[in-house]
């Protein structure tokens, strides 16, 4: 893998010079007229009257636009547009002149100068290459002028048939990359060193912008190419490196790629709106010079944006942690603009969002440009000359000439404060600013802008200033009111207290040896034994012949070595990781976590109430005289002691036998999904000698003799049936209580019994009968175990001739109460009554290596999920679920 840089160069097309088209004629008239000066003059000052009368239409504009009703100023670009239509249908009618064709696509070309800002003067980087033109938007490309065939080695196939630069993507290939697959659409254009095309995020079916770099072979030899490929898929993209979500309005990356069949190419995929907005450069030519209290708007949120980059701790998708990062590449195209409608109210404000950072846009500048490694005087500065060229509404001068800062003298003096706070910016005055955060203090400590002294700049957010107090009609006022009661129901029907950060993303990977950035070494994570994880984690011949899930993780990641410490309860295993004695953990998800613990999902999990099961003698079986179904409170009168007959329930004339399992995470999950109450939790324990579940953890603590967290001698609880009367039952291991019912039913015709166990315990198992389970008696009882043809299995079913096609319906397990941080609520209950999911929980801590989310992400990719189903599990997907 290729060393990280701390820092990459900017993109050298940042600092390259932009000419419009009139501006270059104009100096051309000036050089070649006898009067050219004269004429030059005469156009200065057209222009600067020009930009006066632009900004007093502006300032005019605004203010009517305060006064008029926030709804009437929303449906204001639809009245403009029918207004438009209505007289070109006039036109077009009665023949009053013809319809400019700009006028006609207007909606076309909007969309395409919101993407492709830059103007075609632009020299190209590629100088091995000999096109007339930009070979990024050629137009011999466009119209598919491509070699057809490879059988010319000098004009590879799909490259330009005169200058052999590689060709436009087709409509509808297919790109393959770590979160999903993109169809490519139609091409928008360039922006920067890439070409954009519309797409579709296959999977999702969502709209995408695919971001194509390019590294053509006359530039990069196929070492290069591949150090270039590896180090943009380790450093496209970041995320906070404690795993907050904050919005400081920089456009990430959704999925990153190196083509694997074309070295040449590599992809950005962006899947939200904000890659298509507005850039300021389009903006400006379209709206002219902004007031000052816009330009100081802009320059808040660009520091505010810059002040976050700079000062936190990052985790780009190698898991490399960053301290301060560089933006590198500020300027009018990287800049892109959302206009908040809100404020129409006031004056118009915009919201920006950054875009194209150097820590990737530099890695394609292509030799032998000059680079230059950026820092944060340069930000500064470039976000200095963005505000004055807001300022002006320009960026050239009179001859088409890029304006240079320190030798401009046609500042506006709208705003004194502002422009020297510029100056200073830019590095022309002192005092200088060192940092982002001093510059935006100074910025916030203005005088108020001219023209609109109401509107000030406080030591809030900028978001925050929108909000201000401001007079509302009655019924506004009604139906807010209205919006926070509804509020106010919403969270008194949750049930409040501390919760643990939740995510619950479904998996995006393929295969566990594509997640990237794996830490290596050895990690100690813990789980109660017995318990769901251990077995499954431990045993061989579930996922594949003669190997355990542990080896076939080892096989996938040779440099990941995972020691598991079971302990004797979850609570246990939680405690461990809130003090930093084990790095992740696996436990059900059951009760309120500790605050500072993230819990992520890697598949559901359930209790299973099973009956003897025997095709032949069905007719005699509790399953045929139930109905195959029990409800939850005729489960609790049971397991209580209340109903000691089969009869009261309507079955055969047997005595009932219970059976609960040797493991304290499945009896905790039967009190709360079952017994519920604390007095019938408490009858529970009593009956069966289970008073010590609550100290099971000191006595665990205490007694290292079999390892840690081993009871001294046993193989989980210490648990003893008392001797008395009091319930006819018994305590066994899993396996051992199947063993145990079927042979009670077989032995004897004068009991009847029933244990509970989890779903993954009884996977193709047929000598017993999962009961249907109804969540109270006047609701339909719930069958978790679905046939292939998609129906609930009944006592009817030969469970063992159909054994293989028939096992748990993953729909029925989905708990929606997960991602409330609590699974107590009954109303909040997935549809299968006991079901639960199978959660792994870990710190945020940025001094550790993030192996938590590591080995979720593991577990949720597509192999993943598929191994832990032959466990017995039920993955996350629906797709791979029944």
């Amino acid at each position: 893998m290729p060393k990280l840089p701390s820092q990459l160069p900017p993109p050298s097309s940042a600092a390259r010079t932009l000419k419009s088209v009139g501006g270059n004629k104009l100096g051309r008239e000036a050089l070649s007229s006898p009067s050219g000066t004269v004429e030059a003059l005469h156009q200065l000052s057209t222009d600067q009257f020009d930009n006066q009368t632009s900004r007093l239409q502006s300032q005019l504009l605004f203010r009517l636009l305060r006064r008029v009703p926030y709804p009437v100023v929303r449906v204001m670009p639809f009245i403009k547009k029918d207004i438009k239509s209505w007289i070109q249908a006039w036109q077009r009618r009665y023949g009053r002149g013809e319809i400019p064709e700009a006028d006609v696509s207007s909606a076309e070309s909007s969309t395409q100068a919101s993407q492709v800002t830059e103007l075609e003067s632009e020299p190209s980087p590629y100088l091995h290459y000999r096109c007339p033109e930009h070979p990024l938007a050629c137009s011999r490309l466009q119209q598919g002028q491509v070699a057809k065939t490879a059988a010319d080695p000098d004009v590879p196939k799909g490259h330009c048939s005169q200058c052999n630069f590689p060709g436009l993507l087709a409509d509808g290939v297919e790109l393959q990359g770590q979160r999903g697959r993109y169809r490519v659409g139609r091409f928008l254009g360039k922006r920067g060193l890439g070409r954009l095309y519309l797409g579709q995020d296959v999977n999702r079916r969502q709209p995408v912008v695919v971001r194509e770099y390019l590294l053509p072979r006359q530039h990069y030899n196929p070492t290069d190419q591949r150090l270039i490929r590896d180090t943009f898929e380790n450093v496209a993209g970041l995320k906070l490196a404690d795993g907050r979500e904050q919005d400081f309005r920089i456009m990430e990356p959704f999925d990153v790629m190196g083509d694997r069949r074309d070295p040449e190419r590599c992809y950005l995929i962006t899947n939200t709106m904000v890659d298509q907005l507005e850039t300021l450069r389009t903006f400006l030519t379209q709206s002219g010079a902004l007031p000052p209290v816009q330009v100081r708007a802009l320059l808040n949120q660009g520091l505010q944006t810059l002040t976050s980059l700079h000062g936190q701790k990052y985790t780009l998708p190698a898991g490399q942690i960053q301290t301060g990062l560089i933006h590198g590449n500020i300027h009018l195209d990287s800049i892109v603009i959302q206009p908040d409608a809100a404020s129409y109210y006031e004056t118009p404000q915009l919201l920006i969002f950054l875009r194209d950072l150097a820590l990737w846009e530099s890695i394609f500048i292509p030799p032998p440009t000059p680079t230059h490694v950026p820092t944060v005087a340069d930000d500064l500065t470039a976000l200095g000359q963005v505000g004055l060229y807001a300022l002006l509404g320009r960026w050239t001068d009179q001859y088409g000439r890029v304006l240079k800062p320190r030798s401009f003298h046609g500042w506006p003096q709208q705003d004194r404060p502002l422009e020297q706070y510029l100056r200073q910016l830019l590095g022309i005055e002192e005092p200088f600013f060192s940092s982002a955060a001093e510059a935006r203090r100074a910025l916030l400590q203005l005088p108020p802008a001219p023209e609109d002294h109401a509107l000030t700049l406080r030591e809030s957010d900028l978001e925050a200033e929108t909000k201000r107090r401001r007079f509302l009609p009655k019924w506004l006022w009604l139906l807010l009111l209205a919006g926070l009661g509804l509020l106010i129901t919403t969270l008194l029907m949750r049930r409040f207290g501390d919760r643990p950060a939740v995510s619950s993303t479904p998996p995006n990977l393929c295969c566990i040896a594509n997640v990237p950035a794996i830490p290596p070494g050895t990690f100690r994570y813990t789980t109660a034994h017995p318990g769901t994880w251990y077995p499954l984690w431990h045993s061989r011949n579930l996922v594949t012949q003669n190997k355990t899930l542990e080896q076939v993780l080892e096989s996938q990641q040779p440099d990941l070595n995972l020691q598991l410490d079971p302990v004797a309860t979850s609570a246990i295993a939680i405690d461990r990781v809130e003090h930093d004695q084990a790095d992740f953990a696996i436990a059900p998800h059951l009760t309120i976590l500790p605050p500072d613990l993230t819990v992520e999902p890697i598949a559901y999990d359930g209790l299973a109430i099973v009956v003897a099961f025997s095709y032949v003698e069905r007719q005699q079986g509790l399953p045929h005289h139930l109905q195959g179904q029990l409800s939850v409170d005729q489960l609790r009168q049971l397991y209580t002691g209340e109903i000691q007959n089969w009869r009261e329930l309507g079955g055969p004339n047997l005595a009932v036998k219970l059976y609960i399992p040797d493991q304290v995470e499945f009896i905790q999950v039967f009190e709360q999904r079952v017994l519920q109450t604390q007095e019938a939790i408490q009858s529970f324990r009593r009956q069966w000698g289970l008073d010590n579940v609550a100290t099971v953890a000191a006595v665990a603590a205490a007694d290292s003799s079999d390892g840690p967290g081993f009871i001294q001698g046993s193989s989980g609880l210490p648990l003893t049936i008392p001797e008395s009367d009091d319930i006819n039952g018994a305590i066994r291991a899993p396996l051992d209580m199947l063993q145990s019912i079927l042979q009670d039913f077989e032995a004897t015709s004068k009991v009847g019994s029933i244990g509970f166990t989890s779903v993954s315990q009884i996977y193709n198992q047929c000598s017993v009968y999962p009961l249907a389970i109804a969540p109270d008696r006047h609701s339909s009882a719930i069958q978790p175990f679905y046939q292939a043809n998609d129906t609930p299995i009944s006592p009817a079913t030969d469970l063992c001739d159909d054994k293989g096609n028939y096992g748990p319906n993953q729909s029925l397990f989905v708990s929606p109460s997960f991602s409330s941080g609590s699974s107590s609520n009954s109303a909040n209950l997935p549809t299968y009554p006991l079901a639960y999911p199978l959660t792994v929980l870990y710190r945020r801590d940025n001094s550790r290596l993030p192996i938590g989310p590591t080995f979720v992400q593991m577990m949720t990719t597509e192999e993943g999920q598929g191994l832990l189903q032959k466990t017995g599990l039920i993955p996350l997907e629906s797709a791979s679920g029944s």
